[in-house]
């Protein structure tokens, strides 16, 4: 669940505008950190996190680009 919501957080950054993707990119960040102390499907945590993560920074320089 938490790469279902991270992935089209991250490529959908240009669209920030709608605000679904930087709420995407932070539940699947959240969710992935929530899973990393799990002891099935650990690394699968670790990798959404980081897309996650990843896709709030590139919508954060998204906004950016556009408004400053």
């Amino acid at each position: 669940m938490a790469l279902a919501l991270a992935i089209p957080g991250t490529l959908l950054a240009p669209g920030f505008w709608t605000g679904f993707p930087p709420g995407l990119a932070a539940g699947g960040a959240l969710l992935g950190w929530a899973g990393i102390l799990a002891t099935k499907a650990r690394r699968l945590s670790q990798v959404a996190f980081v897309i996650g993560v990843l896709g709030v920074m590139f919508n954060a320089v998204s906004y950016a680009d556009v408004f400053i």
